[in-house]
């Protein structure tokens, strides 16, 4: 869920992901789990959008670089 399909608010937030993690027996499931939230403000949509892709793409690249580095290791 982005800035993008994130249209409703926080109701529509906290629907959506309390039918996701209650969807399935999550804690059996993943034994690790991040959630990163980026808020920005609605006067430039696409500017927020693009900077939210920033900061997932960003993470999520040195989140991959750590796992394979830890598991030369």
């Amino acid at each position: 869920m982005n800035a993008k399909n994130m249209n409703g608010g926080y109701e529509e937030f906290i629907n959506f992901w309390k039918n996701w993690l209650d969807g399935t027996k999550f804690l059996k499931k993943y034994n690790h789990f991040l959630l990163i939230l980026c808020f920005v403000s609605k006067n430039d949509l696409k500017e927020a959008e693009n900077y939210c892709r920033f900061v997932e793409s960003r993470i999520r690249l040195e989140l991959i670089f750590s796992i394979e580095l830890n598991q030369r290791k």
